[in-house]
């Protein structure tokens, strides 16, 4: 084979692959944004105190789709940060979950907790993060479930 025609070939394999890779995992939307970091402590609402192994996720509002997570440390707390995810030009709600993961190695089971939380975009110019803030908090006070 020539070798004007090795490079054609090459260049159209990997004008392939790419294309088969945008068919299979799709192109992001226009309407994904950087969301801003989300901060928070989460504790028990019976005696207040931190919960330690609880996952928080970020999920678009009444989804199952998780754009961000993290374990709350010994003191309850957590940092969810650079989330990518889904924002329309007027706003988002976001769904943020904190959910007991490991059962009784964090002084019993809790039952899971999602607040909805308005998510706002002030400047398309700015070309960083929604929002007022960069940083939102979320705090829990977890129920102890009574029903383990």
């Amino acid at each position: 084979m020539k070798p004007s025609l090795k490079i054609i070939a090459w260049i159209l394999t990997l004008c392939g692959i790419s294309l088969t890779c945008t068919a299979c995992y799709g192109v992001p939307h226009d309407n994904y944004r950087m969301l801003p970091d989300f901060e928070g402590t989460v504790v028990s609402r019976e005696n207040n105190q931190p919960i330690a192994g609880i996952r928080v996720t970020v999920r678009p509002y009444a989804t199952e789709s998780v754009v961000g997570s993290a374990i709350t440390d010994q003191q309850g707390n957590y940092s969810i940060e650079d989330i990518f995810g889904p924002l329309e030009k007027d706003g988002f709600r976001i769904d943020v979950v904190a959910e007991d993961i490991d059962g009784d190695q964090n002084g019993g089971r809790f039952v899971t907790s999602t607040k909805n939380v308005p998510v706002w975009q002030v400047s398309e110019q700015d070309g960083k993060r929604p929002g007022n803030s960069q940083h939102v908090t979320v705090d829990f006070q977890l129920q102890p479930d009574n029903n383990q």
